[in-house]
């Protein structure tokens, strides 16, 4: 049995969040959507309107980009998934995020 070494992420506390408590984070269609375009983004920080737009599917591009700022990007931001600059209204992936791209792409094969 061969072990990888990843360093999982570490929420706002320094602590690593539990499987269970990813998975909830990302139950959340937008959370998943965000999270999957930043992946594609290749770590480069993205504006939250730029990410508003991308992911709004049907919504005003306005509401897209009030949910994520008061309810997506705060709640992955304390989970240390990604790193939220509220002043600048930018945001991206909190270091390694590999573990949490595996769960993403799991969630992804079984809701298709």
């Amino acid at each position: 049995m061969t072990t990888m070494s990843r360093d999982p992420p570490h929420d706002a506390d320094g602590d690593v969040p539990s499987l269970e408590r990813t998975l909830r984070i990302l139950a959340a269609d937008r959370r998943r959507e965000t999270l999957s375009y930043l992946f594609d983004s290749d770590g480069d920080a993205v504006a939250v309107e730029e990410l508003a737009e991308e992911v709004a599917d049907g919504d005003a591009t306005e509401r897209a980009y009030q949910s994520l700022h008061h309810a997506h990007l705060p709640k992955l931001d304390d989970a240390g998934i990604v790193s939220y600059e509220r002043r600048d209204e930018r945001v991206s992936l909190a270091g390694d995020q590999s573990r949490v791209e595996e769960l993403l792409a799991a969630t992804d094969a079984v809701s298709n």
